[in-house]
């Protein structure tokens, strides 16, 4: 992936991830969430870099306040690519390694996202024909 594409992906990631933390409703912010989901969509090469971005959003370093949780759920929806399934469950289990299971509620409900029933998805209009 060039410096242009890479970038573009982490401009996209930060509007979407900026606006679903800064709403008062995460949920206003599906039109910033939708464009980074159809700028995934158009390359495999931001598929190969998203696990990283997600892994990313969740350590430390994390250049936010807090992580994009709904954003991330979005995503997962969305895309449902096993790759990034594959990358939540492990956090998941360094998480409860580290920390202890009290945290695993949050990896729950981003796995949850992958359910064609996922409760989320009654609050999109993304998914209202889904």
């Amino acid at each position: 992936m060039d410096s242009f594409q890479k970038n573009e992906l982490r401009r996209l990631f930060d509007i979407a991830a900026a606006m679903s933390m800064a709403m008062d409703c995460s949920l206003n912010a599906e039109p910033e969430m939708l464009e980074f989901v159809q700028f995934l969509r158009t390359s495999d090469k931001y598929r190969q870099e998203l696990p990283q971005i997600l892994r990313e959003s969740f350590s430390d370093e994390f250049y936010m306040n807090s992580q994009p949780i709904e954003l991330w759920r979005f995503c997962l929806h969305s895309l449902r690519w096993p790759e990034l399934r594959s990358a939540i469950v492990n956090l998941k289990e360094a998480d409860i390694e580290a920390n202890g299971a009290s945290r695993s509620n949050v990896w729950d409900s981003m796995l949850e996202a992958y359910e064609d029933d996922w409760e989320g998805a009654q609050y999109f209009k993304s998914f209202s024909d889904a």
